[in-house]
């Protein structure tokens, strides 16, 4: 395997590492990991623009602005639910506590790393167009709210040793989910799953 094919299971290794981390040593709750989940969601969504702006397709600026618009009310809402409904008050501090600033920083660099070498340098901007990139984040967004909504909803039905096991359950659920996504977009030649590929 090529050192650059192997940067997409790199950068999943690095955040799939992360919660796991945070719950087995750092005492991080359930509060915390779904934090955690929007955070990399808009990150997610952030490359998925700037591969819309990187494509060569020249009519790509309107579907490009319309992304904008919607992928930001779209985060925005989920992230106000995330913080003021899904994360109770007292436990919205402690979630701010985390180390934010590093985990974010790893979430750049491995997104960055899979930009360029999935996208810039095997040429997958050259033919990708920006219609095909619009609905990119959106399933695994979807998957990840279900894996969030049903690990705040069990949290409340167990008790406190019980729940540490529901969190390591989620985030393995949530690296398994990572990894189909990075072989399916893979297979389906670098960045995502190509609509009119499918449309033949």
């Amino acid at each position: 395997m090529k050192l650059t094919a192997a940067f997409p299971y790199l950068s999943l290794l690095i955040t799939g590492l992360m919660p796991l981390v945070g719950v087995l040593f750092l005492g991080w709750n359930i509060y915390a990991i779904v934090f955690l989940f929007w955070l990399e969601s808009l990150v997610a969504g952030v490359f998925n623009l700037i591969k819309m702006i990187l494509a060569r397709e020249k009519t790509k600026f309107p579907i490009t602005i319309f992304f904008v618009v919607h992928f930001g009310v779209f985060i925005i809402v989920t992230g106000g639910f995330v913080v003021f409904s899904a994360i109770p008050d007292a436990e919205r501090h402690s979630v701010f506590q985390l180390h934010i600033r590093e985990i974010l920083t790893l979430m750049v660099l491995g997104y960055t790393a899979n930009l360029i070498t999935q996208y810039i340098m095997n040429g997958a901007y050259k033919t990708t167009a920006p219609m095909d990139l619009f609905f990119a984040p959106y399933g695994r967004i979807f998957i990840l709210g279900i894996i969030i909504m049903s690990g705040v909803f069990l949290k409340d039905k167990l008790n406190v040793s019980q729940g540490t096991v529901l969190l390591i359950v989620l985030t393995v659920c949530k690296f398994i989910m990572d990894l189909f996504w990075t072989i399916l977009m893979k297979t389906q030649g670098g960045v995502t799953v190509n609509l009119r590929q499918l449309k033949k």
